[in-house]
């Protein structure tokens, strides 16, 4: 039984568990920039899994537009991981609701909780201060992995309640209106001019001017750039002074095969 997970991350959460459940399933792991890249929308997977982070409890925008381009062969058993920090929100709903038009139902969805790369928040913890939550998540997406083997069906949780009338802005922000999140990046004087930012931007968003990066509003807010940076030198509103987190499994290296595999 083929399975493929498509997986799509910032700062490595989301790849490391892609990683994990392909391992444990016996599938490959698909990335989502590369695939849509280079137009690979065909799926001939009996098993098909979407392995994403939460933003601002949506799912990002570039996994709903590879979802609303995929075609599946056959009636595959679909099932979605989405990692957070602080709550899934409604993330597992937008991936059924980039299904629906396709007829294809999300069988079930899971929730994952592993440590925030958002950096205007405080609870950003260095990576060795986060081993206890990934070795839970690591238990977690075993478990997952046992669910899936079975082909687990469960109701699509919503997660926490948010009023109704807030959704459609919620969406338009994070899902349409992300391109230009990086007018809030700017650089203190520890930048070098390295490029690991341009390397890390799933979107190609970034490219080095004078010595300099310079973000050009096509932004996916995946805070890669930042974190990923050697230096801490990528500011976010002013914060950012300290902390910076990435998964320490995933190298740079890693986040940047994400468009090119």
């Amino acid at each position: 039984m083929k399975t493929v997970i498509y997986a799509f991350s910032g700062t490595g959460n989301s790849l490391h568990a892609a990683q994990l459940l392909s391992a444990a399933l016996g599938g490959e792991t698909r990335h989502i920039p590369a695939e849509l890249k280079a137009g690979r929308f065909s799926c001939e997977a009996e098993t098909v899994g979407f392995v994403f982070p939460v933003y601002c409890w949506a799912a990002p925008g570039i996994v709903e537009t590879f979802i609303a381009g995929l075609e599946f062969s056959g009636s595959p058993y679909i099932f979605a991981v989405a990692t957070y920090a602080g709550s899934k929100g409604y993330a597992l709903g937008h991936v059924q609701a980039a299904l629906n038009p396709k007829g294809a139902k999300l069988a079930a969805g899971f929730g994952l909780k592993m440590p925030s790369n958002y950096l205007p928040f405080p609870q950003v913890k260095p990576a060795e201060e986060c081993a206890g939550l990934l070795k839970k998540a690591d238990s977690e997406l075993l478990e997952i992995a046992e669910k899936v083997k079975i082909r687990h069906t469960a109701p699509v949780a919503r997660g926490f309640f948010l009023p109704e009338l807030l959704l459609p802005l919620l969406r338009k922000f994070v899902v349409h209106k992300s391109g230009r999140w990086d007018t809030s990046f700017h650089l203190n004087s520890g930048c070098n001019g390295c490029g690991t930012c341009v390397k890390v931007c799933p979107a190609g968003n970034i490219e080095l001017s004078g010595g300099r990066p310079r973000w050009r509003h096509r932004c996916l807010g995946c805070l890669a750039c930042a974190n990923y940076c050697p230096q801490k030198a990528i500011m976010m509103n002013g914060f950012s002074k300290k902390n910076r987190y990435h998964h320490p499994a995933i190298s740079a290296a890693d986040i940047e095969s994400q468009k090119i595999r």
